[in-house]
C-alpha cells in the first residue's frame, strides 16, 4: 500500500524522528549508536515502520550482550526509543489540539481537503503511526497499471486492485508548528544559549523590514508563488542576504520570526 502514497507526502514516522533527534542531540550522536540502531531508525517511514522497532531494537541488544553476564554497555538503545514514543505523544497531541494540521488526499482524484483535528481522539488514531501513513477506506476499489503493460494479458497481470480511501500528511503545516511557540522549536533560543553562553544580538527590526519587503514584492510564500513556494525559501531568502553582510543566522530562529511577522500582516 505504501507505493501508492501520493508523491511528497510526510511520513508520520520521519517527522516523529526529527522531533525526537532535536529534542535531544547527543542522545542521537551517530558516534554513540551502532550502524544496526542508526539503519534502524532511518529506515523508518520508508521500508520499516514503527510497529517493527521494537522487535528490531531488541535484536540489536541482543547482540551487544555480554555473553557472560548478558548485562548491555548502557541503556541508550531503550533510552532513544522512549524518546521517540514521547515524540510521537508529542505530535499526536498537537495534530488533536489543532495546532498541526494534517491533509487527506482521495487515492484516486488527488482531491484535498482538511482532516478535523477530532480525528487524532480516536482509539485507532496511534495505530496511524504504526506503519507511518493514515489511510481512511471509503469502499470500493480501483485498478492501478503496472508497468510494463503487455497487450493481450489478463487484467491481473497489467493491473494490481488498489482500495479506495484516502492518504493523510502532515507535510504543510508540519514546519509552521515545527518552529511555532507550542512547537518542539520553541526554546530554540534558550537552546542555542545554553550551548554556548548569551545568544548573539541582531537587528531584528531590520531582518523583519528585508523579509516582509520581500512578501511584499513577491507576495506571501503559498504553491501558487512561484518565487517564494513556501515559508522556507523566504527564510532561505533572509539567511542568504545576512550571510553576504557576514551574519549567520539560526534557521530555527528566522523561520519563529518570520511565522510571528506573516500572521500580524
Amino acid at each position: 500500500m505504501a507505493d501508492f502514497v501520493p508523491k511528497g507526502f510526510y511520513a508520520l514516522e520521519r517527522a516523529v524522528l526529527l522531533i525526537a533527534r532535536e529534542l535531544n542531540e547527543s542522545l542521537w550522536d551517530h558516534a554513540k549508536m551502532t550502524l544496526s540502531e542508526i539503519n534502524a531508525y532511518e529506515r523508518l517511514g520508508e521500508t520499516a515502520h514503527y510497529k517493527d522497532l521494537r522487535r528490531t531494537l531488541e535484536g540489536i541488544e541482543l547482540s551487544l550482550r555480554d555473553r557472560k553476564t548478558g548485562e548491555l554497555p548502557d541503556d541508550s538503545i531503550e533510552e532513544r526509543f522512549k524518546a521517540y514514543q514521547e515524540s510521537q505523544k508529542l505530535l499526536r497531541t498537537a495534530l488533536n489540539a489543532g495546532e498541526l494540521q494534517s491533509v487527506l488526499q482521495f487515492v484516486r482524484t488527488g482531491e484535498r481537503f482538511d482532516q478535523p483535528a477530532e480525528a487524532w481522539a480516536q482509539e485507532n488514531a496511534m495505530s496511524w503511526f504504526d506503519d507511518g501513513l493514515t489511510y481512511v477506506e471509503t469502499g470500493g476499489t480501483h485498478l492501478v497499471l503496472i508497468p510494463p503493460f503487455v497487450p493481450g494479458a489478463p487484467l491481473d497481470v497489467n493491473f494490481q486492485e488498489i482500495e479506495n480511501g484516502v492518504w493523510a500528511s502532515i507535510e504543510d503545516s508540519f514546519s509552521d508548528w515545527y518552529y511555532s511557540a507550542s512547537g518542539p522549536m520553541a526554546d530554540v533560543e534558550v537552546r542555542e544559549r545554553d550551548k554556548g553562553g548569551r545568544p548573539l544580538e541582531y537587528d531584528w527590526d531590520a531582518v523583519k523590514e528585508y523579509a516582509l519587503g520581500l512578501v511584499k514584492q513577491h507576495g506571501r510564500p503559498g504553491r501558487t508563488n512561484k518565487r517564494l513556494p513556501s515559508k522556507s525559501q523566504l527564510a532561505e531568502a533572509v539567511m542568504n542576504e545576512w550571510a553576504r553582510k557576514g551574519v549567520e543566522l539560526a534557521e530555527p530562529t528566522v523561520r519563529r520570526y518570520i511565522t510571528t511577522w506573516l500572521k500580524d500582516l
